[in-house]
């Protein structure tokens, strides 16, 4: 397999291809984009960053096929997100209703009158 890495500002471009095959003993070889990520980050370079543009693949399985491609990475955009939109808007609280305003005064009564109202 031969490549050729070429990285400008935001984008990387690979060209790979692969050896025709004139017998039958002579090895089958293919790239797809799995072994192009492998290269990269074997070259150090960080995939996680980019994102796949363009993608191809290439094999000396049959006569006919494509035994080139190019693989085409753009850095990803990074969009500045504030932490605090993301997160929910605290809602004002409701006032208690009426009725539960007068549970409330009336709930710190004493047990015992409690207990002569249930008999």
């Amino acid at each position: 397999m031969k490549y050729e890495i070429k990285k400008e500002s935001n984008k990387i471009t690979v060209k790979a291809s692969v050896k025709h095959r004139n017998r039958v003993k002579d090895p089958i070889e293919s790239i797809d984009t799995k072994k192009i990520l492998d290269l990269l980050t074997k070259e150090g370079y960080n995939v996680e960053k980019y994102k796949i543009e363009k993608e191809d693949q290439c094999t000396n399985y049959k006569n006919n096929s494509p035994t080139e491609g190019e693989w085409v990475f753009r850095m990803k955009e990074v969009k500045s997100t504030n932490v605090s939109n993301n997160r929910r808007q605290k809602q004002p609280r409701r006032q208690q209703s009426q009725r539960g305003k007068q549970e409330q005064k009336t709930s710190p009564t004493k047990p015992k009158e409690k207990e002569d109202k249930l008999l």
